[in-house]
């Protein structure tokens, strides 16, 4: 459309104008409807078209202007607000447009955020973020679908954390320093492998001088299967320190005087510790007892404790009982 700039000068009268605005009354139509509502017949609102005084609003970003035309550098800074709800409304703004049909919508509302993030601004009311929350890319983050949190350097609380247990967790590694805590399984293993076997049954006619093995049939303490009452044996399933006490009471018959009795604890095969006690009085039973700590593997390193007798001919019998004959092994470190 191209105007007469010499019309409505000075000196010309109204009714000239008409036969300028019949002539150009068609574009004059196009063009305001592009920016304002014109119902034919219908009432003249005038009310602004969006992307005119008012931005887009709408699912998808806006590919072409309101005269139908592709975006130029002159429409630059145009507002489109994303109607999506997953977005939540997020504010956009046109930073590049070649007039093609390829354009940059930039939100400024992620921009605007960081700007007073920046600025450290106070917020009095809740924050309400959607999406994933993070704080300088992976320093801090907040994972949207789940809530998960990562804390990548020191968190430092001056009140009171108060904690379900169910999200109590803490490393499965070992803890390094007496500050640092350690989780429920680490703690339990640490506790794991106590063991106590004795002698269910009397065992019979021990030689002179003979180192036999103590026939511990029986266990009244094995929460985690570690005896083995068959062989007599515990073998530990985890390795580190046991505290391992030892304890054989020989029976009084046929024990001679002024003779020793002997009970001694085995790792494998190989004697550890040796505990010694001789009769004083004939007939009267005799305790030998021993005890130490011993590092074992936690797979094949078994414990055993043998008896001996020295009563010259005589065969020598070990009593039996929880409290009379037992092997007791307990994890210390």
């Amino acid at each position: 459309m191209t105007w007469d700039k010499e019309k409505c000068a000075e000196g010309i009268l109204a009714p000239d104008l008409n036969d300028e605005i019949r002539a150009n009354w068609a574009a004059l139509e196009a063009a305001l409807d592009y920016y304002h509502y014109f119902a034919t017949g219908g009432v003249q609102t005038g009310r602004p078209r969006p992307g005119s005084a008012r931005p887009y609003f709408q699912d998808a970003a806006p590919t072409a202007r309101l005269d139908t035309g592709y975006f130029t550098s002159d429409d630059y800074g145009t507002i489109w607000i994303d109607s999506n709800a997953t977005i939540d409304n997020q504010f956009n703004i046109l930073t590049a447009a070649d007039g093609a049909g390829t354009e940059t919508w930039t939100p400024i509302s992620t921009e605007v955020i960081a700007v007073l993030l920046a600025a450290a601004r106070v917020f009095a009311g809740t924050l309400g973020v959607t999406g994933n929350f993070a704080v300088n890319t992976d320093k801090f983050t907040v994972a949207a679908a789940t809530g998960a949190t990562v804390v990548a350097g020191t968190l430092g609380v001056t009140g009171i954390a108060t904690l379900a247990k169910a999200s109590l967790l803490a490393s499965s590694d070992a803890p390094t320093t007496d500050a640092m805590v350690a989780n429920k399984k680490y703690v339990d293993d640490s506790q794991k492998n106590q063991c106590r076997m004795y002698l269910g049954s009397t065992q019979s006619n021990l030689s002179h001088g003979v180192a036999t093995i103590v026939a511990l049939d029986t266990d009244d303490y094995d929460p985690d299967n570690v005896s083995d009452t068959a062989n007599y044996k515990i073998t530990p399933s985890a390795a580190g320190y046991y505290q391992v006490i030892g304890q054989v009471t020989f029976a009084g018959d046929n024990l001679i005087a002024n003779k020793s009795f002997r009970v001694g604890i085995y790792k494998n095969t190989t004697l550890i510790a040796l505990g010694n006690s001789g009769c004083v009085d004939i007939g009267q039973a005799v305790t030998a007892q021993t005890s130490t700590v011993i590092s074992l593997n936690g797979s094949t390193d078994y414990i055993q404790i043998k008896a001996t007798s020295y009563s010259d001919t005589n065969l020598v019998d070990i009593n039996s009982g929880s409290n009379s004959t037992f092997l007791v092994v307990a994890r210390v470190g």
